[in-house]
């Protein structure tokens, strides 16, 4: 059993922003594999649920804030009792190029709040964490006000390259095992898709 979580804000007006990657990967999967979210007002989510190759699965946002992620995962994971070792967090990461995806087992925070919310209320940092990168072209001042802008022109369209990477980067950790995803998908660029 698996749950997939992509980490984001609620709001239209969050709707295609950095900050919002781990939902559009989200809704991506749900897509491909006809299932449709569900009101979860216990867990503060939306969520979705079935059956992939024989593998039950559970896809969830968090309606909380990001900041406040683990707020929602935590109690949907000792509902459905899975462990961490079978979660797997999608998030945006400031510090990788804009489109590179990156996926790990396991790991720290590395200065994300949704990630940082999550290890404390779950207790652990043995989750799995597939980054989206949204690295700005240059230092700013303003990271948030940055991650919470709407991606525009070139952006928007390595994001949707990005975005379904990383939809098909969860499904090869369902078809070829963690370290096989790791080994392709990490490698993966939008300059060679």
């Amino acid at each position: 059993m698996w749950l997939f979580v992509g980490l984001g804000n609620p709001g239209q007006k969050y709707d295609q922003t950095p900050h919002n990657l781990g939902f559009e990967v989200m809704d991506e999967l749900i897509g491909r594999h006809g299932l449709a979210w569900q009101d979860a007002r216990r867990f503060q989510s939306v969520m979705a649920g079935g059956s992939v190759n024989g593998e039950r699965l559970y896809f969830q946002k968090p309606m909380t804030f990001m900041n406040v992620s683990g707020n929602a995962v935590q109690p949907a994971a000792a509902y459905y009792k899975i462990d961490a070792e079978n979660i797997l967090v999608v998030c945006d990461d400031v510090n990788l190029p804009y489109g590179k995806i990156r996926l790990r087992m396991n790991g720290s925070h590395g200065g994300h709040n949704g990630l940082r919310d999550l290890i404390g209320r779950l207790g652990t940092n043995n989750f799995a964490r597939l980054r989206i990168g949204c690295q700005p072209a240059h230092p700013l001042r303003d990271m948030s006000g940055y991650v919470l802008a709407p991606m525009r022109g070139e952006k928007r369209e390595i994001a949707t390259l990005a975005v379904s990477a990383a939809a098909d980067c969860i499904e090869s950790v369902l078809s070829d095992g963690s370290a096989r995803a790791m080994s392709v998908w990490n490698a993966w660029s939008v300059d060679h898709d």
